[in-house]
């Protein structure tokens, strides 16, 4: 693939010379000239055609994102050069958010307890829910963790006593702008 640089003979060029080459313009004013693309022959396989629907629904939802009036202005300064807000949208709708440690030190199995969760996403995670069950399997409580003060940590307080704690299962979910969500599970021993 080739770039063009304030070239006056190439510089907005856009579509196909032949059956060979294609200009195409990019966000940041490049001109960008590359290998005409084949068309595909063979069917697409399940996986295939699964990776294609995400992809499709990521974009409806990506150019619906950049023009929210909540969040489109928050893509809008996360965006770098050269990138488009629906471009930084569209990354975060494609990109889940991940759980980086469960933090049980602080639960005795006693009211006030609190559990601590730290939740990276690629622009913003908006919330973490825990469900905590006993050591039989039954759900004792659930709820919606709050950030806390730095905002490095999400912090669920215990609002349901649990005793013994030995075998408690804690299962938390973490979910960003577009919806995406990931789901941890941590069992006290």
């Amino acid at each position: 693939m080739a770039k063009s640089h304030l070239n006056v003979v190439m510089q907005g060029a856009s579509g196909k010379i032949g059956k060979t080459l294609v200009f195409r313009q990019m966000s940041n004013g490049e001109t960008v000239i590359a290998n005409r693309s084949k068309p595909r022959t063979a069917p697409a396989t399940p996986a295939e055609e699964a990776t294609r629907e995400r992809f499709i629904n990521a974009s409806y939802l990506a150019k619906k994102l950049q023009h929210d009036p909540t969040y489109g202005p928050q893509y809008q300064e996360k965006r770098e050069p050269g990138k488009s807000t629906y471009m930084v949208a569209m990354a975060d709708c494609l990109t889940s958010p991940k759980i980086k440690g469960i933090f049980l030190k602080e639960y005795t199995g006693a009211i006030g307890g609190t559990i601590s969760v730290r939740a990276i996403d690629d622009f913003m995670v908006t919330s973490v829910k825990l469900r905590i069950f006993n050591a039989v399997g039954t759900q004792i409580e659930e709820g919606m963790a709050n950030l806390d003060d730095i905002g490095l940590e999400w912090v669920y307080v215990a609002t349901v006593t649990n005793h013994p704690i030995a075998g408690t299962r804690v299962e938390v979910t973490v979910s960003d702008i577009p919806g995406n969500e990931t789901v941890g599970v941590v069992t006290i021993i």
